[in-house]
């Protein structure tokens, strides 16, 4: 019994030292509001989105091992990786009605990725030693391929699965909160999400790999998982809404305008997809096109991804207060495509740019050494200079879109089935420009078949404001005069610009040569 009232006691005094600190301390006091408010999410977003692209990278790295390191396979691998992402977005956006408090279903998510990061590298060996001892000797051909790439999609799918559940659970978690404020939410979310993506790629190759090599790096993020799950746990002591509890649909937003019609609502879906089959096609080509200026080593690629991803991070953040202004923002989304086709062509030419930049690290009779931190700002940098114009406008589309469709009157499975249709556009642009139109027609018009799915999305968009009922005037003409505007940037494109081999050939990255010798001929160029 005395040790009973001890006890009482004792945790009667702490109640009391922490109420005190919090009257007395604003800094906790702040800290006590915010969690309260659910601005901690935020936080946890961010760290989910470094693990996640730490993740994308190592699994990139051990599957390399396993099925090679060809142009092919790493494409192959990032298909799978998004095709998971896909599926779970699309189950989570429909189990979230279901779903009385999906932060806790968030936490938990984010925990099963944890748990299986920290057993991944024993299943790999598990996996690898099966199919090297066992199967492999007894195949050939089409069987030995298909078993190859059924493991190594085995390998990865289960957590590419749970990772796509994230974003719509956070999404409606928090938007049941303060729906009053979808558009910032949703741009926030984004951007929180995508910028540790950006610094989750970018640490992978230059801190994680070098100090604790590829488990460490893998049980470091599965760190991160578990202690963003024990946050996110802490949401099942917030009371549960009346109507939620009775198991009626949530209403996150009230319609601001009558609802859309289904040519609008089949338009915003379509351009969410058509965003991602685009994005990835500039990706395709923008990767292939500076592994001639920056190498083809595995840095470089991770620098290229997290400049990519640095870009639609700015774009969701810039966003963020604005779409709530917007009176009319399907014109909005469709001059944003229209821009994005414009900037991804125009990044054509300005690789001369980056390769100037990356002559300018070297100095004769130097050594690279002593400039290796200006070398790599250097590197990041010109990625930035040629991404970020398209990459910011792609990074405004998600959430304007999902923004629009809730105010608009769809429930919050929406924001599933967008993030789920993105991520299947990511797919299709990821497979088909790299198996098929980059060997087929080249990096150039690879790219500028991303610039047209973007444009002619826009003019479409553009068709369907015209036809509302108060439409600004002269929009028809406007949409004529970009229908011609496309067809022309089109042809500058293919025939006009022009990449010089001598300059991709050159290897500015090994030894800063900036372009091969007049005498050199080019006698066969070919992109794949």
């Amino acid at each position: 019994m005395a040790r009973g009232a001890r006890g009482e006691q004792a945790r009667t005094h702490a109640i009391g030292v922490a109420a005190f600190a919090l009257r007395r301390v604003p800094a906790l006091r702040t800290v006590a509001a915010r969690m309260r408010a659910g601005r901690h999410l935020y936080f946890i977003f961010f760290l989910s989105g470094l693990s996640g692209l730490v993740y994308e990278a190592m699994w990139s790295r051990y599957l390399r091992l396993f099925v090679g390191s060809a142009a092919t396979a790493q494409i192959l691998v990032l298909a799978l990786f998004m095709g998971g992402m896909s599926l779970g977005a699309w189950l989570a956006g429909r189990r979230a009605l279901r779903l009385k408090r999906p932060i806790v279903a968030y936490g938990l998510v984010e925990g099963a990725i944890g748990l299986l990061a920290l057993a991944y590298p024993w299943l790999y060996d598990t996996a690898t030693r099966l199919c090297y001892d066992h199967w492999f000797p007894a195949l050939d051909g089409a069987s030995f391929a298909l078993v190859k790439w059924t493991v190594a999609g085995a390998l990865i799918f289960l957590p590419c699965l749970l990772l796509g559940m994230t974003f719509p659970l956070m999404s409606v978690g928090i938007l049941r909160r303060e729906p009053e404020r979808s558009g910032e939410i949703l741009s926030a979310l984004y951007f929180s999400n995508s910028l540790g993506a950006a610094i989750g790629a970018a640490a992978t190759g230059y801190l994680l790999v070098p100090a604790l090599g590829l488990p460490g790096s893998l049980w470091a993020a599965a760190v991160l998982n578990l202690a963003i799950m024990g946050i996110a746990l802490l949401d099942r002591r917030r009371p549960v809404d009346a109507a939620i509890e009775a198991g009626q649909a949530p209403d996150i937003v009230e319609g601001e305008r009558s609802p859309l019609d289904r040519v609008g609502v089949r338009l915003l879906l379509l351009l969410v997809l058509g965003t991602g089959l685009s994005s990835f096609l500039y990706e395709i080509s923008w990767i292939r096109l500076l592994s001639m200026v920056l190498g083809s080593a595995t840095r470089s690629f991770e620098v290229m991804l997290s400049a990519f991803v640095f870009g639609l991070a700015l774009g969701g953040w810039w966003v963020r207060k604005r779409m709530d202004r917007y009176k009319r923002p399907i014109l909005v989304l469709a001059l944003v495509q229209l821009i994005m086709g414009l900037a991804a062509v125009s990044t054509l030419p300005l690789y001369r740019v980056a390769v100037l930049a990356i002559g300018s690290a070297f100095q004769e009779g130097e050594l690279i050494a002593p400039y290796w931190i200006w070398f790599n700002l250097l590197r990041y940098l010109a990625c930035v200079l040629i991404m970020l114009p398209a990459t910011f406008c792609a990074g405004m589309t998600l959430p304007l879109v999902t923004h629009v469709l809730l105010r608009r009157g769809q429930s919050e499975t929406v924001v599933g089935r967008v993030y789920a249709l993105n991520t299947l556009g990511a797919i299709g642009g990821a497979v088909g420009g790299g198996l098929l139109l980059l060997p087929l027609i080249g990096l150039k018009a690879t790219l500028v078949v991303g610039a047209m799915v973007d444009m002619a999305l826009g003019l479409w968009a553009l068709g369907y404001v015209a036809k509302q009922v108060g439409a600004p005037k002269g929009l028809k003409q406007t949409r004529q005069r970009a229908a011609m505007g496309t067809a022309m940037l089109a042809a500058i494109g293919l025939f006009v610009v022009e990449l010089d081999p001598r300059i991709l050939a050159a290897g500015v990255f090994r030894r800063g040569n900036t372009r091969l010798d007049e005498r050199f001929v080019p006698q066969f160029h070919e992109d794949g």
